[in-house]
């Protein structure tokens, strides 16, 4: 999925003192009263991209460029999903629909990047023309000129995981093939294919991926479709063609691993999971380019849908949502100054809705943005 990386700022003096001062992120995910804030600012301000009686609103990304906030979401029933287009030119302040396109499959996932060297937002998503056929389908929008998609068809696939990531002078996709049990990486715009791993590979939602430059490539995945499972990172420092694996977590019988979500800062690797059995979600770090891992639970219980892991100017930011249990659902922020060591607690939304909910987030202008959807209700983003 889509994030912006920035070089980090804070002093190590902060990151020290507030270190000490933080709780130790293993709770509930309940918002800590204690703990100082530190990073930006928890975004609570909403506004609507879309308010309507959608039969099915699934999942989608968010796209900053600039101060125009580019947002790319499925909305539709079941059976004639949409992929839908909307933009704002003031930083979120309003929403316009630009475009849409149809084949969007019942699952509905989208993962999206921007490429700074061609200005073209770059967005996977899953089609179904047919009850029996399923394409992974390539979307492509100018951002200067933000009004129309493009689409074409990746290749004939059945059901798995896939994400495109994008910077100045790299980019690249990954997408999992469950007939041929392969995880495959492609061009930007896709060309050319290799192999990254083979046998059990993931299912929608468990992969992510970092083009580090021109020549080094970074991708967490989830092998296995139930369990046992496992987590494994995979590094390439040529440009894609050979792939190293290194285990994280192995052979994980406890619960299902579905959404998983990274992001890199010079040799130190950061991941996160969610456990679809008991709702949990692992952190996961490398401090030495993935050549070793270490592992901790960040948020226990009833956690649900997509987190997102963005490390930016210091902090590390996870955001998920959470229940009680009894269908109270609030979309929280998880953040870290000390790479993860410690972590604290706030909440951005309280009690969202009920259904199908899902969500997306980036950081851009010193913000962070989250967009969620609740079916049957609308598209909403925080700021």
């Amino acid at each position: 999925m889509k994030k912006l990386f920035l070089p980090v700022s804070a002093s190590l003096l902060a990151v020290s003192i507030l270190g000490l001062m933080m709780i130790i992120g293993c709770g509930s995910g309940s918002t800590s009263s204690s703990a100082p804030s530190f990073g930006l600012s928890t975004p609570t301000t909403q506004s609507n991209i879309r308010v309507a009686n959608e039969t099915y609103a699934s999942y989608g990304a968010i796209v900053p460029v600039g101060t125009n906030i580019h947002v790319l979401w499925g909305i539709g029933s079941l059976a004639n999903g949409e992929l839908n287009y909307f933009l704002s030119t003031n930083d979120g302040g309003t929403f316009s629909r630009q475009d849409h396109k149809g084949k969007l499959d019942n699952g509905g996932y989208i993962t999206a990047a921007y490429s700074p060297d061609d200005d073209t937002i770059y967005a996977l998503y899953q089609g179904s023309p047919s009850t029996t056929d399923h394409y992974l389908i390539m979307a492509t929008i100018d951002a200067t000129a933000a009004t129309t998609i493009t689409t074409s068809e990746v290749g004939l696939w059945k059901l798995g995981g896939f994400d495109v990531c994008a910077g100045t002078g790299e980019g690249f996709v990954v997408y999992s093939d469950l007939d041929t049990a392969s995880l495959d990486r492609d061009d930007l715009p896709p060309s050319s294919s290799t192999s990254i791993y083979s046998a059990y590979v993931p299912t929608v939602g468990g992969v992510a991926c970092k083009a580090i430059s021109s020549t080094t490539e970074e991708v967490v995945f989830v092998h296995g479709t139930a369990t046992p499972a496992d987590l494994i990172f995979a590094r390439s420092n040529n440009g894609g063609s050979t792939w190293t694996p290194t285990t994280i977590i192995n052979n994980y019988s406890a619960s299902a691993m579905k959404y998983v979500d990274m992001d890199v800062y010079g040799e130190n690797i950061f991941a996160c999971v969610l456990l679809t059995g008991t709702g949990d979600i692992i952190f996961a770090k490398s401090t030495n380019g993935g050549a070793n891992w270490s592992t901790n639970t960040i948020s226990t219980s009833y956690d649900m849908a997509e987190p997102n892991l963005i490390y930016h100017d210091g902090v590390l930011y996870i955001g998920y949502m959470h229940t009680d249990g009894g269908g109270n659902v609030d979309i929280m922020l998880a953040k870290s100054n000390d790479l993860g060591e410690n972590w604290v607690f706030e909440k951005c939304k309280d009690n969202v809705g009920t259904g199908s909910i899902h969500m997306d987030m980036a950081i851009a202008n010193n913000n962070i943005y989250i967009v969620y959807s609740v079916s049957t209700q609308g598209i909403y983003l925080l700021k």
